[in-house]
């Protein structure tokens, strides 16, 4: 029979609870004093329990408590020990601090000769942070410094060691951090010092952060995940994405033995494969010739001397054997962007979204969605 009852029916009790009167609460918090000396004046008290109307034990603790064991007397004239905004700031602080303990404060002695191999993940760290640094000239508009890059592979494949290399070898501050750094027991402290982390990076540009085994706190999400990890991880998306933030000279480098193991959406924010993306790629080829160039030439305009890359044979009288990193920062000339620039960056281009993740949101706008298009 139970099964046709109704639930208003099942809750035939109603039993309104009210908060403890003024003089309860005088009492509640001379208790809450204890162990106060017997001479303790009563004034305090009176003036501090009408603000408590509403007030947990957890919440009169701070109020009627001092250091001594009496009522504070500035908590019992204003109800409360510190205003909201002071609360805040000084949390904020003390989480902040937390992260300022994770800036590397001496450099790792390597350099890029003491790794070996590798040549392709040196070049794209250098395009990332150490060439942006040295000729700001070049990295603007849409060519834009990558603002993440994963290094993954199997174990001892040198992912850590080229991570303390570029420490050695950029001018930046430096952030090393793993999800012991990140991960707190603490209710809402987690994505506090997700979003401390990136603002002390904004704070100290240019700067590199750096999370070891990054797939252990941004791994996929699933239903089994703690409202905690998920917080976390979408804390994570947003400062990544950059839309309310200027992260312009912040470079996230992750390490992972495990890739597939990443969040599609933490994945898409180190590679990325849209338009926009493959555009940037081929703006980038010129950098990169101007980076494997063996000789340079000389080219005058507006009444400047310019550096361009060129062949070592080049009959140019001004030609000279040089390198990328001793042309002066501001006197570079890359060559021009070519359609088999375009050719190249859409030729290795690879997908951020896998046909598996693409098959789930046709089947789940199927049955509730709306096509966009």
């Amino acid at each position: 029979m139970e099964e046709y009852i109704t639930r208003a029916e099942q809750l035939k009790q109603h039993l309104l609870l009210r908060g403890p009167k003024q003089q309860l609460r005088q009492r509640l918090l001379l208790s809450e004093t204890s162990p106060a000396p017997s001479t303790s004046p009563l004034k305090p008290v009176k003036r501090a329990a009408p603000p408590t109307t509403a007030a947990t034990p957890l919440s009169r603790s701070p109020v009627c408590l001092s250091p001594h064991g009496t009522p504070m007397n500035a908590a019992a004239e204003a109800g409360n020990s510190t205003s909201r905004p002071e609360a805040d700031a000084a949390e904020g602080e003390r989480i902040k601090q937390k992260i300022v303990h994770a800036i590397l404060a001496e450099k790792p002695r390597f350099k890029w000769s003491d790794v070996a191999g590798l040549e392709s993940a040196k070049e794209a760290l250098q395009e990332a942070i150490i060439l942006p640094s040295r000729f700001p000239s070049l990295f603007t508009g849409e060519r834009r410094p990558w603002r993440g890059i994963l290094l993954y592979g199997p174990p001892g494949t040198g992912k850590t060691f080229l991570a303390k290399a570029l420490a050695a070898e950029a001018d930046a501050t430096i952030l090393s951090v793993s999800a012991a750094d990140l991960v707190s027991k603490w209710q809402g402290e987690s994505e506090k010092l997700v979003r401390s982390l990136f603002e002390v990076a904004r704070d100290r540009r240019p700067s590199i952060i750096f999370i070891d085994e990054i797939d252990s706190m941004c791994g996929s999400r699933s239903e089994s995940d703690s409202e905690s990890s998920r917080r976390m991880k979408t804390e994570f998306l947003i400062q990544m994405q950059g839309i309310n933030f200027d992260l312009s000279q912040v470079l996230v480098l992750g390490a992972t033995n495990t890739p597939w193991a990443l969040d599609a959406a933490i994945r898409r924010r180190f590679s990325g494969s849209d338009i926009s993306v493959l555009v940037r790629d081929a703006l980038f080829e010129p950098i990169r010739r101007c980076r494997s160039a063996s000789a340079f030439k000389q080219v005058q305009l507006n009444g400047r001397t310019f550096y361009t890359p060129c062949q070592p044979d080049d009959p140019d009288p001004t030609t000279r054997q040089m390198l990328l990193m001793s042309v002066p920062g501001d006197r570079l000339l890359p060559p021009e962007v070519t359609v088999e620039d375009f050719r190249n960056a859409l030729f290795h281009a690879r997908p951020s979204v896998s046909p598996e993740d693409l098959r789930m949101h046709v089947n789940w706008t199927e049955q509730f969605g709306l096509e966009g298009s």
